[in-house]
């Protein structure tokens, strides 16, 4: 069951991660375009406004593909010209935002190359991503992105069960806050389950668990390395699958092996049958007794070269004997 369970987390963590690195590829492109790094951020966009950012942002992510959907909000703040250009709607603004201690700030000095995933927005109900953007020549700050997504942009990994009836699954990070979960009143609450194992039973509850960092081959895994993916099984419930299972796999065996001996005791009747009867006839022959052929019943070829032999040996014997005795009445 553990071995199940977690092939199934292995799968969806895999899944994410190729979702992520995907979604990040894309954020990254958009902020390395000319529309955003040269002509907002460096100002060789005379007149920029928000319609610029909003087209160049429709190139990466256009109203039909999902994604779009699942953005909430994307800021970008120029730090030449104290801009802020803005798409969706968003409560928040932040006032110093290349501040050495502004939070997002400082997250996306963490990695400036990459997208950086800060985490759960409790008063927005989002996750929030960071990406720095500075000048590839000089390293000089030249804006910051803020993005913010829905928790819901991971539920579509979480489908593959297998079958398997679970209580809820979770995606955790690095302090076990819940990030997304099939249940979504708990998204922003903490976990409260020490999972410093891949396996943990408690209270009656089987966690079966991987963080992203343990993975079968060495990619880069970015700010979310510590990440967590959880399934969480009702031992009871998964002891009753277990169970029904176990009497399904008894009644089929059962019932394969009458299938079984039925067969064999076909198979033997079949041969044994045209062996007897033709014993029988060997009998009513030392009665003199001609008229006793044996009929084939059986579909099995050597009992019925035997009976037709012996219907052929019968037929003679007859003729051989009225022919005796004809020749004794002449």
């Amino acid at each position: 069951v553990s071995q199940f369970c977690g092939e199934i987390v292995d799968q969806t963590r895999d899944s994410l991660i190729t979702t992520i690195k995907n979604f990040d590829s894309r954020w990254i492109s958009l902020a390395d375009s000319d529309t955003i790094y040269e002509g907002i951020c460096q100002g060789k966009l005379e007149n920029a406004s928000s319609q610029d950012f909003r087209e160049a942002f429709m190139d990466f992510f256009p109203i039909a593909g999902m994604d779009f959907h699942y953005v909430h909000s994307v800021d970008l703040y120029v730090k030449k010209t104290e801009q802020l250009y803005r798409i969706g709607y968003c409560t928040e603004t932040l006032s110093d935002p290349f501040s050495v201690r502004n939070a997002y700030h400082k997250a996306a000095l963490s990695s400036p190359l990459n997208l950086n995933w800060i985490g759960y927005n409790e008063n927005l109900h989002v996750l929030e991503l960071v990406k720095l953007i500075y000048d590839t020549e000089t390293y000089e700050e030249l804006g910051l992105m803020v993005i913010r997504v829905s928790p819901a942009f991971f539920l579509k990994e979480f489908e593959n069960f297998d079958g398997l009836d679970i209580q809820n699954m979770y995606l955790l990070d690095e302090s076990q806050r819940i990030l997304c979960s099939l249940k979504s009143n708990q998204i922003g609450q903490h976990l409260n389950t020490s999972l410093q194992q891949d396996m943990l039973q408690e209270n009656g509850t089987i966690y079966i668990s991987r963080d992203f960092s343990k993975l079968n081959h060495s990619r880069y895994v970015g700010s979310y390395a510590q990440w967590r993916i959880v399934i969480e099984v009702d031992e009871a419930s998964l002891y009753d699958e277990t169970k029904t299972v176990l009497s399904l796999t008894i009644f089929v065996s059962i019932l394969l092996l009458t299938l079984g001996v039925l067969t064999v005791m076909l198979f033997s009747r079949s041969i044994t049958h045209p062996i007897l009867a033709v014993e029988e006839g060997f009998r009513h022959i030392e009665r003199m007794g001609y008229s006793h052929p044996i009929s084939r019943h059986t579909f099995i070829q050597e009992p019925e070269a035997i009976i037709n032999g012996y219907n052929h040996m019968l037929e003679h014997l007859k003729q051989l004997t009225n022919n005796i005795y004809q020749e004794k009445e002449i």
